[in-house]
């Protein structure tokens, strides 16, 4: 596809932020004018759009994907992908150790008990840990308390800590680093 606007800009619009092009506010693939809560997101948004060449990558444009998805899919029904996202607790990858060489356990030790230790205390949650691949049953007042926290997440935040924790096999990891 050829670029069709000469500038993207980020700009204020009623309720929030959004992207133009050439003055024009864009729209999701469903339609939806593009309205962001956060500047910073509309900024970023704004330069992926500026970074395109003669020849436009849409499928390398990731922000707009993540926004394209809060607004046509997450915004619609946020409660689902809630779940879908909370799923990742009851397995999360930071609560599966190897139990050999030495030198990795001791890696994995130092790395991830920071951030199982940040969980209790952000969240009041403690993960159960093992050695292996056997699945480890969670403490279900622990997933409910993750799961209330993320759903207390704008559709913006959820497309993006989905985005994360499917890249990582870790929401804990997705948690700290949003």
């Amino acid at each position: 596809m050829k670029r069709f606007y000469k500038k993207a800009v980020a700009m204020p619009a009623e309720g929030g932020f959004c992207v133009a092009l050439d003055g024009k506010p864009i729209r999701t693939p469903g339609g939806v004018t593009v309205l962001m809560p956060h500047r910073a997101l509309a900024n970023a948004l704004a330069a992926e759009w500026e970074a395109q060449a003669d020849e436009m990558k849409p499928a390398l444009m990731e922000i707009n994907q993540l926004v394209n998805s809060a607004i046509d899919r997450i915004a619609v029904n946020p409660a689902a992908m809630v779940e879908e996202i909370a799923a990742y607790a009851g397995s999360d990858l930071l609560c599966y150790r190897a139990e050999a060489p030495a030198e990795l356990c001791t890696r994995q030790q130092e790395a991830w008990d920071p951030l199982l230790d940040w969980a209790e205390t952000r969240f009041g949650v403690r993960f159960a840990v093992t050695t292996g691949i056997i699945p480890v049953s969670q403490d279900a007042l622990a997933l409910q308390r993750i799961k209330a926290v993320i759903g207390q997440d704008d559709p913006f935040q959820l497309s993006a800590l989905r985005a994360v924790a499917g890249l990582g096999g870790s929401l804990i990891l997705a948690m700290a680093s949003i």
